[in-house]
């Protein structure tokens, strides 16, 4: 499954690894939405919040090359102004990316929602139902992959997106997801998170 974290409008937190070894590139490519990127960096808090500061006076930025940038911030054991945190920038770049890869290559990536995934009228409405209803403008999206390794092969792959209601477990005391949808009925009394589950559909094809 794709991990659900808790996420912004245009960012919400639908992400996932791209990784392998003796890769030269990856090429991505989604028909709907779009792509963003995941930097991290690790900092003091006290820059953390300088940073995280200075991006909200410019919530709206586009840089020279149309990138939109979010940010999430890991506070664990944040409680003083030394101490270290790590600082993610999301960083929009449409529908097609374009990775360099190496000898090991591990890049996190995540789904866009452009302005038409939103309605005021369902926010108004309920704003948990409109969450859903906006990442559900990416339910059956294709997201197509084409690696050329270091010798020069080439292998392509497409996976289609769903949306819908996943499974969540706290076994062991950690909650993680489980890779399958609950119907609404068992939502009713079942943990879960609304989120995307990619399905390989290279060989359908």
């Amino acid at each position: 499954p794709v991990d659900t974290d808790a996420g912004t409008q245009y960012f919400p937190g639908c992400e996932f690894l791209v990784g392998g070894d003796h890769i030269q590139s990856v090429v991505l490519q989604i028909d709907k939405g779009g792509l963003y990127t995941v930097a991290a960096e690790t900092m003091s808090d006290r820059e953390a919040r300088e940073k995280r500061s200075e991006l909200e006076q410019n919530a709206d930025y586009i840089a020279e090359n149309y990138k939109v940038t979010d940010y999430e911030i890991d506070e664990t054991n944040a409680s003083q102004d030394d101490s270290l945190v790590t600082f993610f920038t999301k960083t929009y770049v449409g529908q097609t990316l374009t990775l360099e890869g190496g000898e090991e290559m591990q890049e996190r990536i995540g789904f866009y929602l452009p302005d038409e995934a939103f309605s005021d009228e369902d926010e108004a409405a309920d704003l948990r139902q409109a969450a859903h209803k906006s990442l559900d403008y990416l339910n059956g999206a294709v997201l197509s992959l084409k690696v050329t390794f270091s010798d020069g092969t080439e292998e392509s792959y497409s996976y289609r997106l769903d949306t819908g209601k996943i499974k969540y477990s706290y076994g062991g005391g950690e909650g993680h997801s489980i890779p399958e949808f609950l119907s609404d009925e068992e939502a009713q009394d079942q943990p879960y998170l609304y989120g995307i589950l990619m399905t390989d559909v290279t060989v359908q094809q």
